[in-house]
């Protein structure tokens, strides 16, 4: 754990794998995070100098309500400040930015285009918003593969509060559990929108297969008897595949 940026590239792979623990890259990512000692935050698997990619093996709920956001929230037209990091598949970091309209990383080409994801009232706190957009995937091969982590902001505090991720296919196994939080879920840290680069079978040539964040859902919790507080949000994400000439 001495190469930040090869340390991050490790990671993508796992990730691409579905962080499947047997997975050669999972493996080597995990050997190298319990052979360091110092842990980052007291975080059991965030070892320094290293990513941090799983939580603990407690059960789900547990990971949803490990933590409260400090700032109270209200229905006064609270903004709740969503920020991302992201990472190239070579593990460069490239900053940190505002979420705003990510989730809508795919569009149709023209003359068909149309923005998707157009208004960001959804992150008023207590407001519910729902979209659905059509997506020409072929589309996506012109686009650099990223990797994200989520935080909500504090202004007031100024601290940045880790957001857990519920992979539906997590390790390769698909459930149809898109509960908020069940004893058995597993969550993770750091997702992707779409995959152009796992289904490439030779040098230079085009994916065969595209993978892609089919459904997404950013959900936030109230802490039971106090209607002001709340726990951090959870994203739940499914991916679907495809093939280019389908």
């Amino acid at each position: 754990a001495r190469d930040v940026q090869s340390c991050h590239a490790l990671a993508n792979l796992c990730v691409l794998q579905m962080y499947r623990r047997t997975n050669a890259a999972c493996a080597s990512f995990n050997s190298i995070v319990g052979s360091v000692t110092n842990r980052t935050n007291n975080i059991d698997q965030w070892a320094q100098g290293m990513p941090w990619l799983y939580y603990s093996s407690f059960s789900g709920t547990t990971v949803c309500e490990q933590d409260i956001y400090s700032t109270q929230v209200s229905l006064n037209d609270f903004h709740l400040q969503y920020v991302y990091t992201a990472y190239t598949l070579n593990g460069t970091y490239m900053g940190t930015h505002s979420l705003d309209n990510l989730f809508g990383y795919c569009t149709r080409k023209a003359p068909y285009s149309k923005m998707a994801f157009a208004s960001t009232q959804w992150q008023l706190f207590a407001s519910n918003q729902y979209y659905t957009f059509e997506c020409d995937l072929s589309s996506l091969l012109e686009k650099e593969q990223f990797f994200y982590e989520l935080f909500l902001y504090d202004t007031k505090a100024n601290t940045y509060t880790p957001i857990p991720v519920k992979v539906l296919n997590y390790q390769g196994s698909i459930t149809t559990d898109v509960a908020l939080c069940s004893s058995g879920d597993a969550f993770v840290r750091r997702f992707f929108l779409f995959d152009v680069v796992s289904g490439v079978s030779s040098i230079n040539s085009y994916p065969e297969v595209i993978r892609y964040a089919s459904y997404i859902s950013l959900t936030v919790s109230i802490v039971d008897g106090k209607q002001t507080s709340i726990y951090p949000p959870v994203l739940t994400i499914e991916y679907s595949e495809s093939s280019l000439d389908s």
